[in-house]
């Protein structure tokens, strides 16, 4: 209950805030390529590529200025590699997030717009999968690894797009970082998020 309840809460408070103000919500959706890795002093790790999608709440403050809280589904993780004496290793992790950003943006007449803010995610499911070559053969293995990571991530992002004018249409670069370590028993060691999202958006009703 506690994983619905905290970012539902969250989503709630930015979209009443903004109702407080009866500032017009503007709806959209946005998806696009995520670019993964983990950073922190445990990472060793290299980015790989998945996917983000999700519902955008445009709240305008004013001409400049506007709350923008997000509901997405994004996908985490990361690939680990490694040689020696003949043998390889690989290990591929899959995280599944809902990510809640609430993000305060500026977006300029020309259509410019800068982006940032705290977002919370919540862990749905991770798998993990490996793989070990050598001269005697190869073997796989795969499954849930999702007890090795934390329910909740406490993170930001910052980012900047372009809104085509006179249009619907926006396109946008952001970065995600973890603020938190989200790896169980590490010790004195962290492991945090860190992914690129590259995407695509459309909003109704924009102005």
């Amino acid at each position: 209950m506690k994983k619905i309840t905290l970012p539902a809460l969250l989503f709630a408070a930015a979209v009443g805030t903004a109702n407080a103000q009866q500032a017009p919500t503007i709806v959209g959706f946005r998806g696009g390529v995520t670019l993964s890795s983990y950073t922190g002093n445990a990472s060793a790790a290299e980015y790989k590529t998945g996917f983000h999608a999700g519902m955008i709440f445009k709240l305008p403050v004013n001409n400049l200025l506007s709350i923008q809280p997000e509901l997405l589904y994004s996908m985490k993780g990361a690939r680990r590699s490694e040689s020696s004496n003949g043998y390889s290793e690989s290990y591929d992790e899959t995280l599944h997030y809902v990510d809640v950003p609430v993000l305060a943006k500026i977006t300029t007449p020309q259509g410019l717009f800068f982006e940032a803010g705290p977002q919370l995610g919540v862990l749905l499911a991770a798998r993990g999968e490996a793989a070990v070559a050598g001269p005697n053969g190869s073997r796989k293995a795969s499954g849930s690894v999702k007890s090795d990571f934390k329910d909740l991530d406490l993170g930001y992002v910052i980012g900047l797009g372009f809104q085509v004018p006179a249009s619907p249409l926006l396109l946008g670069v952001r970065y995600n970082g973890g603020f938190t370590n989200i790896a169980k028993d590490y010790g004195d060691k962290s492991l945090r998020n860190g992914a690129f999202q590259f995407y695509l958006g459309v909003l109704f009703g924009n102005k």
